[in-house]
């Protein structure tokens, strides 16, 4: 349990660093398609790289000058120990983990909820087929998005015309979405907002996603 806690801790930092990395130096550039890349890589890399074990126990590097790494690694185990004993100095970790897990439990089910909104809007209104994508026609005012390869648009905002001749800068715009999977990065993202609710720079990040 408290394994877990801290593995989320230190996820949620790295995700902190990436996201502040990227409003520091990226988000005024227009190259738009490394940004991505680089803000998909940055949740990745906070996903796996706190699962793995750096530890150097008894290496030793044999040389004339002869020294121990552990030496100078033993500053990622004290890290490690107080990110322990941090958890460990709330008076019982065990609530914490389940008021924790309760709030991941609200965001899930609100998760959940999204998809079941979308998949009920599939059904109930007309879509048009174009190559490989469906258009979804809308009638209630809406920002037009995009799903896999569903592309969600208000009816008086489609026009098949405009789109043939490149004018429908709004269908264009979610159709290059949805040919870049655009939203497998957002449920990826979504899955960890769930789990790092606490932490403010993941809503910042899901809205540089946008």
């Amino acid at each position: 349990m408290i394994s877990f806690l801290i593995y989320i801790v230190e996820s949620a930092v790295s995700v902190s660093v990436f996201y502040i990395f990227y409003e520091l130096f990226l988000k005024r550039d227009t190259w738009f398609r490394f940004n991505r890349y680089f803000l998909l890589f940055g949740l990745i890399f906070s996903i796996i790289v706190p699962l793995l074990d750096f530890s150097a126990s008894g290496f030793v590097v044999n040389s004339q000058n002869q020294f121990e790494i552990d030496e100078f690694l033993s500053l990622g185990s004290t890290v490690s120990s107080i990110e322990e004993q941090t958890v460990k100095t709330v008076s019982n970790p065990h609530y914490l983990f389940l008021f924790y897990l309760l709030i991941v439990s609200v965001f899930t089910f609100r998760f959940i909820q999204q998809i079941v909104k979308i998949t009920k809007t599939i059904h109930a209104h007309e879509i048009v087929k174009y190559k490989n994508y469906k258009i979804v026609l809308i009638n209630k005012e809406s920002s037009p998005f995009s799903f896999f390869n569903y592309v969600f648009i208000h009816k008086d905002d489609y026009g098949p015309d405009s789109y043939r001749d490149g004018s429908n800068e709004l269908l264009l715009h979610e159709i290059t979405h949805a040919q870049q999977k655009h939203s497998i990065d957002l449920i990826l993202l979504e899955i960890i907002l769930v789990l790092q609710w606490f932490n403010p720079f993941i809503y910042r990040y899901r809205q540089a996603f946008k």
